[in-house]
């Protein structure tokens, strides 16, 4: 029996931002397919030392905790090496130990590099001092797009192997949703609103100036979740701000809008935008590459550095019905191509191929 071990620190980890939400779906489906054919494989997760009940669950992969260390860098660098020891080591959360070669790291894209101002100094610096060593010595690098493929190739550097791509899914982004007393308890109707998701506290490459300016300017009604901050002086009368809500309201919240808002300047993939396909909310987003990569023609595009362009989409979708029909029926075609079974049996091969 092969052991292949799991770096499980992001379950440490409070946010539940798309980094941490592809870790652990992977995981999930991983167990899955194990569980249903080993092939000669023991899946072991490495953890902290977490509250039982925040411990996950598994059919097949083995759940062990490490030795507790205050330091994220310290248990990563350290602690989990040392144990994992010649073993393969899976790491699906951005990092992974940088002197181990026997690996693969998933590196979500160039964020840190591309818009330095959005961290601190302190992570921004060590950040791109990993990520420079994971791609220079790790046997395998991951990532979610083609974009964030050539990203890696070109600011951080040259893998030793091809870069694998995965992606993500909105596969489980279904489920419980809140009764109509909901949307009348925050003052909504059915289909008379604009949503955004915001998921990250800051704001540049969101391009949450350019969205409040923007939506200024409609008259119509926006709303917006998540955990990004907005000052009340720079929050237009037209905009709901809900903070951060459960599944069960988000999933609400795509289903009865009239379309789904993405301003972004730079993403390395965008789970929003498959979560709005998944509830049939038409999407309006920005003309970025990656956007281009995943969601095809499913989508009304506009310049997000262009304020006018934004405006000029967003009225022309309010103005055309029919056009948020097709959009909808186009968004259903895309979806079978992002499933979180698809990635894990990529990994399961690759595993096979190449590690046993």
């Amino acid at each position: 029996m092969q052991r292949i071990y799991m770096n499980g620190y992001f379950y440490k980890e409070k946010t539940r931002g798309g980094v941490n939400r592809f870790a652990s779906e992977m995981l999930s489906a991983l167990d899955e397919l194990i569980s249903s054919d080993s092939r000669g494989i023991e899946l072991i997760l490495l953890l902290p030392r977490l509250n039982e009940q925040s411990l996950p669950r598994f059919k097949s992969v083995k759940v062990k905790q490490l030795i507790f260390s205050k330091s994220k860098y310290f248990w990563e660098q350290v602690i989990l090496p040392l144990y994992v020891g010649r073993n393969f080591l899976i790491n699906f959360a951005n990092f992974a130990p940088i002197f181990k070669k026997n690996q693969l790291c998933v590196i979500h894209d160039a964020l840190v590099f591309r818009y330095p101002e959005s961290y601190s100094w302190k992570f921004r610096l060590i950040t791109q001092f990993i990520h420079k060593q994971l791609v220079m010595r790790s046997k395998y690098i991951g990532t979610v797009s083609n974009f964030s493929a050539k990203e890696i190739l070109n600011v951080i550097g040259q893998p030793k192997n091809p870069i694998i791509i995965f992606g993500n899914s909105a596969d489980n982004f279904v489920g419980e949703i809140e009764s109509a007393e909901y949307l009348q308890a925050i003052g909504l109707e059915r289909g008379c609103y604009i949503f955004s998701v915001f998921s990250q506290r800051n704001s540049n490459y969101k391009n949450i100036r350019g969205y409040l300016e923007a939506i200024a300017k409609v008259n119509y009604t926006f709303v917006c979740v998540g955990s990004v901050e907005i000052e009340k002086k720079s929050m237009p009368n037209n905009l709901i701000q809900l903070g951060v809500v459960s599944d069960a309201q988000l999933h609400t919240l795509y289903q009865n809008a009239y379309a789904t808002l993405v301003p972004s300047l730079y993403e390395g993939f965008g789970i929003p935008l498959l979560e709005a396909v998944t509830s049939n909310s038409p999407l309006i987003i920005s003309d970025i590459p990656v956007f281009r990569e995943i969601i095809k023609e499913a989508a009304i595009y506009f310049d997000p550095h262009n304020l006018d362009d934004i405006v000029t989409k967003i009225e022309y979708i309010l103005e055309n019905p029919e056009l948020r029909a097709s959009l909808i029926i186009n968004g259903r075609k895309i979806l079978p191509l992002y499933s979180w079974r698809i990635y894990a049996e990529q990994l399961k091969e690759l595993i096979e191929d190449h590690i046993l």
